[in-house]
């Protein structure tokens, strides 16, 4: 059939570098922003433990992940061991090459991600032919969740090339092996157990695959890879327990955090299938989605062979992920991330699948049809990118950060009346320590810290600015009318 056509000429090659282009200029919008937007408190972690790597040396501070964007002690330092060390230590080496910037931050995951995009196309190329790889490359580097996600500092970003590099040697290695296979896929093995806990559930799956599809002579030939798991899960667990004596404990309470409900939000099996399943629809885009559908059921039918298999394999990392880890699942839409690699291949076969489903010439109001469908998902595709880029943006978080860097000292603490919003924007733009849900009561009283240095209170329906804060002795300013926030300063 026609879309199993291989590139033998110059204009194929021609739309490949086009195609390329266009993702790095859409990928690189934006880069440059402060960490004010959606899911962007996840950079300032990362981002924050590269910089105290940098501040308190990788050695001191036990390659630990450290989160405190102030200057602190030993005995005060805030530890996230809830990942493996991988992704800190990638963007600790990116801001040692590239400076200390939301841009150098976000520099090595677009990098990794624009791999993950060139390997997408192989992929398919190697499965499908050249017709199929490229629409399944604008697939996959138009969705929203890649324009909007690509440069995110995330475990995903980093194991995804990871895992498609995995599935290119190993597929060669069942075809024709040679001996760099083994030691290669030994390697790959190693680096990505430090990057993520989903990698291993995607070796139990490879390993699953080899044991029906290899041959047995061959299998036994894997045992340094086994060799290899071992010995990384080894060296995490004593890495953990030399950084802290209770990581273990750390540990199996975060995995429970994530698979549990709790008390402050009682997520439902409905709720869960509800807003899941609605992001398994805008992220990848209702069209991609539909016709990657269309793609499995044709691959179905027609008996996929073992190596259409291998697309399977992120797919269902995916779904054994999210169903672990649901309680997180729910929180963090990104988490599909994975499923984005082969629904762009099953939707762009499901296309050529269609229109070539009458023969091999179809009809113009055929075509018309199928066409209009990319158009849809050029459209759909930059409303909810739009959508992604303008959500639960902070910015006053920012401005106040600023405003409280400038007007307090390192050793001043700066307090506000709100709940803990989870979020690290305050602390980390103000390099300040930040105590939150205190009361005017509490600023006022003669018992109250000398270090407390600012004060920021949030008005709303049901808290209104106390009488002292339109009379108070020290300045204030009214940020914003329609935020109603007054920051304070509490020094004379």
């Amino acid at each position: 059939m026609h879309y199993r056509m291989k590139p033998t000429n110059k204009s194929q090659y021609l739309r490949l570098s086009l195609i390329f282009i266009l993702i790095i200029l859409v990928w690189s919008q934006e880069r440059t922003r402060k960490f004010i937007g959606h899911h962007d408190w996840d950079n300032i972690y990362w981002e924050t433990a590269a910089e105290n790597y940098q501040q308190y040396g990788l050695i001191s501070t036990r390659f630990q992940p450290i989160v405190n964007a102030y200057q602190s002690t030993p005995e005060e330092w805030d530890v996230n061991q809830h990942h493996p060390p991988g992704i800190p230590l990638l963007t600790y080496l990116g801001i040692g090459l590239f400076g200390n910037s939301e841009f150098a931050a976000r520099l090595v995951p677009l990098l990794t991600s624009l791999l993950a995009a060139a390997l997408i196309f192989q992929t398919a190329k190697q499965l499908y032919g050249n017709k199929v790889a490229l629409l399944s490359l604008v697939f996959f580097g138009f969705t929203p969740l890649m324009i909007y996600f690509s440069a995110k500092i995330g475990h995903e970003q980093f194991t995804l090339p990871l895992m498609l590099t995995v599935i290119l040697i190993y597929k060669a290695w069942l075809k024709h092996p040679k001996k760099w296979h083994i030691p290669t896929l030994t390697l790959l093995v190693i680096v990505g157990g430090f990057v993520s806990w989903a990698w291993y559930l995607f070796w139990v799956l490879i390993g699953c695959h080899a044991f029906i599809y290899g041959k047995k002579a061959r299998i036994r030939n894997l045992w340094p890879i086994f060799v290899g798991i071992i010995s990384t899960i080894a060296s995490l667990i004593l890495l953990y327990i030399w950084q802290q004596p209770d990581s273990i404990n750390t540990l199996r309470d975060a995995f429970l955090s994530r698979t549990t409900n709790n008390a402050d939000e009682v997520i439902t099996p409905l709720l869960w299938s509800m807003v899941v399943g609605s992001r398994l629809l805008w992220l990848p885009t209702p069209v991609v989605t539909f016709l990657a559908i269309i793609g499995i059921f044709k691959l179905i039918r027609g008996k996929p062979n073992e190596n259409e298999i291998l697309l399977v394999i992120p797919a269902l990392v995916t779904i054994l992920y999210c169903g672990v880890f649901w309680q997180a699942t729910y929180k963090h839409d990104y988490l599909i991330y994975y499923l984005v690699a082969p629904f762009s291949i099953w939707a762009a076969v499901g296309f050529f699948k269609t229109l070539y489903a009458y023969g091999d010439r179809p009809k113009l109001a055929w075509r018309l049809i199928l066409y209009s469908l990319l158009v849809l998902y050029v459209f759909g595709s930059a409303r909810w990118s739009l959508r992604l880029f303008n959500i639960d943006v902070v910015q006053e978080r920012y401005d106040w950060a600023v405003l409280i860097g400038k007007s307090t000292t390192p050793d001043e603490i700066a307090v506000i009346n709100l709940e803990d919003y989870g979020a690290p924007h305050l602390s980390y733009y103000a390099k300040r320590r930040v105590r939150f849900e205190v009361t005017p009561t509490e600023v006022t009283s003669p018992s109250s810290p000398e270090n407390w240095g600012f004060y920021v209170f949030c008005e709303d329906k049901d808290t209104v600015p106390p009488k002292w804060l339109m009379t108070y002795q020290y300045q204030f300013d009214k940020l914003n009318d329609n935020v109603g926030c007054y920051l304070i300063d509490l020094k004379p």
